[in-house]
Formats: C-alpha cells, structure tokens, sequence
C-alpha cells in the first residue's frame, strides 16, 4: 500500500460490528473501487502498448523512406518513454 494512503475497507472488528447488510455494501463498495481502478489500469496500458506500437512501425516506415534522422527521434522517444515509465512505476 503507498505510504500515506488509507486502506479502503475498516478493520474486520469494525466490520462485525456493523449490521450485516451494511457491511456487505461497505464490502461491495471496495470491490467496486477496485474493480474501477484496475479497468483504468488496462486501459492505460492498452493505449500505452499501441501507442509504443505505433512508434515502432513509424520508426520502421522513415527507415524505409529514408529519413534516418527523423526514425531516431521516432523510436529514441518511444524508447525513452517506455524506460521512464518503468523506473516510475519502480520508485
């Protein structure tokens, strides 16, 4: 868990302390949140797959044209970018 977050559901004590229908919504409540969150995820990293994918087949296009300086610059920022992400993503 990141430092200063909260967790999303109350101790299980808490929980039992609840009558049952409360505590199945406030249950179902995180599993939303969650579910919410991961979708965002996928979504992100499906847009960020095509996207390095769609900097690749530039790259490999102004190769073929003939424009090595311009392909450097098209696969350097798909590069960079992918290897900025991950170090992100790490600290």
């Amino acid at each position: 868990m990141p430092q200063g977050s909260q967790p999303l559901l109350p101790s299980p004590a808490d929980l039992s302390a609840l009558h049952d229908a409360v505590a199945v919504r406030v249950v179902d409540a995180a599993v939303a949140n969650l579910n919410n969150n991961h979708r965002y995820a996928m979504t992100g990293m499906i847009c960020g797959t095509i996207s390095f994918l769609g900097c690749v087949a530039a790259y490999v296009y102004l190769v073929a044209d003939g424009h090595p300086k311009a392909a450097t610059l098209a696969l350097g920022a798909a590069v960079l970018s992918v290897i900025g992400r991950m170090l992100a993503a790490r600290l």
